[in-house]
């Protein structure tokens, strides 16, 4: 999984020229849910997604 939240880091970086702010808040983001669930990226599904964003709510995380 670390690899996948890398890649996808490294396209916001270089693609998109997203600010340092942005790459932060997405790298926490995606090392959280990565935590939740645990698992190869292949194993990951919807309830698993739904889950992370309950979870998230219930902390008082902003939606956005």
């Amino acid at each position: 999984m670390k690899e996948l939240i890398e890649g996808f880091i490294g396209y916001l970086q270089g693609q998109r020229g997203c600010s340092k702010h942005t790459i932060r808040a997405y790298r926490k983001d995606l090392e959280r849910f990565s935590e939740y669930v645990k698992a190869k990226a292949d194993d990951i599904d919807f309830i698993d997604i739904r889950g992370f964003e309950a979870e998230e709510l219930k902390r008082g995380v902003n939606k956005s």
